[in-house]
C-alpha cells in the first residue's frame, strides 16, 4: 500500500463519486492510496481508524476460521452500476474489530480520511451521518438477502445472480460456490439446469449470464428483509 501524491487524480475521484458532498465539514484532508493485488486494505489502515470509500478495483471480503480455513462473504468491483463503496462505517458506528478480512483481487484505489483527528467533528456533521445510514442499511439489507433461505439452490442462484451482480453475469464458479456455502459439484449441477431451463446462458469456461427469463425469475424470488 501506498499514497499517491496525484492531487489531479485525487480531484478528479472526488468529482467523479461527489464524495465531498457526503460531508457538511469543509476542507477535508482526503487523501488517495493504492493497494496492490494481495494486499489487505483493513491492514496498515485498520476500519476503526480509516474511512475509505473505494473508487477503483476489485476487492474480497471473507472470514478466517479457527482451523484456518477461509469463507468468502461477498466479492465487490466498482462499476457504473456500483460506482462506489465505503468501508469503516461499520467501525465509525462503534462495531467492534472482527475477524473479516479485505483483500484487493486487482489494484485497489481508496480515497481515506483519519479518523483519529476528525471524528468529533463527523459525529456533529448531519450530512456525513445521513450518509453513514443509508451506508449501514445497504450492507444489512445485503446480509438478509445473502442469509435468505431459499426452496432450492436453483432460486438461491438465480436471486443472487439478479440483486448481488448488476450485469447478471458469473464468473468463476469456485468463488460462487463459496460464496452461496455448496460445494463446487453442486453448483455446476445447478448451472447446468438452469441453462438447459433457458434462464442462463454460457459464455465461455466457468461464465455464465442471466437470460430475460431468468432475469424476470429472480427478480420474483425476492424475500423479506425481516
Amino acid at each position: 500500500m501506498h499514497q499517491l501524491t496525484d492531487g489531479a487524480l485525487l480531484a478528479g475521484y472526488l468529482r467523479q463519486y461527489r464524495i465531498a458532498q457526503c460531508f457538511s465539514t469543509p476542507n477535508l484532508p482526503f487523501r488517495l492510496y493504492e493497494y496492490r493485488q494481495g494486499e489487505m486494505l483493513n491492514a496498515a489502515h485498520p476500519p476503526k481508524q480509516y474511512l475509505k470509500f473505494v473508487v477503483h478495483g476489485q476487492w474480497l471480503i471473507y472470514a478466517v476460521h479457527p482451523d484456518g480455513g477461509r469463507a468468502v462473504i461477498s466479492r465487490h468491483k466498482v462499476t457504473r452500476a456500483t460506482p462506489c463503496a465505503l468501508l469503516g462505517d461499520l467501525e465509525f458506528a462503534g462495531c467492534s474489530d472482527h475477524l473479516h478480512w479485505q483483500e484487493a483481487l486487482t489494484t485497489v484505489r481508496t480515497v481515506e480520511l483519519p479518523l483519529a483527528p476528525l471524528r468529533a467533528v463527523l459525529l456533529q456533521d448531519a450530512v456525513f451521518l445521513r450518509f453513514v445510514m443509508g451506508s449501514l442499511a445497504a450492507k444489512l439489507a445485503a446480509s438478509a438477502r445473502l442469509g435468505a433461505d431459499f426452496a432450492t439452490l436453483e432460486e438461491k442462484l438465480l436471486y443472487h445472480l439478479c440483486c448481488e451482480h448488476p450485469d447478471g453475469i458469473l464468473t468463476g464458479v469456485e468463488a460462487a460456490a463459496q460464496q452461496l456455502h455448496y460445494s463446487r459439484r453442486q453448483l455446476q449441477r445447478t448451472l447446468k439446469t438452469l441453462t438447459e431451463r433457458g434462464l442462463l446462458v454460457r459464455l465461455g469456461k466457468g461464465r455464465y449470464a442471466l437470460t430475460p427469463a431468468g432475469r424476470r425469475a429472480g427478480e420474483a424470488l425476492s424475500p423479506p428483509l425481516f
